[in-house]
């Protein structure tokens, strides 16, 4: 994907098992049209780096995985992510074993039908700041 190119509505897999790639620079891809990221840099065990913190997000549909198994990331920010439009949250930061912090206090969980496991196997997340409205139900 070209960071120009805003044609296509979902990203899923798109780096998907790649084990080896250390850093990926995807800060400046035009990602308003998608709808899809879920798996999209799952499984990338050795990312150190990942800048997704400028990217426009408000037709985020399925956020489903989009960053399990990435076991070397130290730092992400996703705290600008509007998530409005999100159903599916499950897995999402799954198996993060080097986040120590995550600001989701803009995310909405509003429209979200599963949340399952969307924190599971963080030991070292000891600071997560989740939005005020977070015990209200959800769908």
């Amino acid at each position: 994907m070209h960071s120009h190119s805003t044609e296509a509505d979902a990203i899923r897999g798109t780096f998907y098992g790649c084990t080896n790639v250390q850093e990926l620079n995807v800060s400046n891809w035009k990602v308003n049209n998608l709808t899809i990221l879920s798996n999209t840099f799952s499984g990338c065990s050795s990312i150190t780096k990942l800048d997704v913190s400028k990217w426009v997000t408000t037709n985020f549909t399925n956020l489903s995985g989009t960053f399990q198994g990435c076991s070397n990331l130290t730092e992400l920010d996703v705290s600008k992510w509007v998530t409005n439009n999100v159903t599916s949250f499950s897995y999402t930061f799954s198996t993060l074993s080097n986040i120590t912090a995550l600001d989701l206090t803009n995310w909405s969980f509003e429209n979200a039908t599963t949340i399952a496991g969307m924190f599971s196997f963080n030991g070292s997340l000891t600071n997560l700041k989740l939005p005020r409205n977070m015990s209200k139900k959800t769908k």
